[in-house]
């Protein structure tokens, strides 16, 4: 599952936004990257003993080439 990084609440909780539109899941602030910052894309793993999130470090760019586009055609169909 792909997850947006929303926040980081009380330096030591994460909030996740997962891409299908269920609620926010929370993680420890050690399991995110040092270098992650707001809007950053990860994929969650999860198995019974493990959680992991990975960056996607090319998905926060191409989400963000891709709302550019749309707005662009958006703006365009106006005219």
């Amino acid at each position: 599952m792909k997850l947006v990084y929303e926040a980081l609440e009380n330096e030591q909780l994460v909030r996740m936004i997962p891409d299908n539109g269920t609620a926010p899941l929370y993680f420890s602030v050690q399991l995110v990257p040092t270098q992650a910052v707001i809007g950053d894309v990860f994929e969650l793993t999860q198995t019974a003993d493990c959680t992991t999130l990975t960056l996607l470090p090319h998905e926060k760019e191409a989400r963000l080439n891709d709302l550019k586009a749309k707005r662009a055609a958006l703006l365009n169909r106006n005219k």
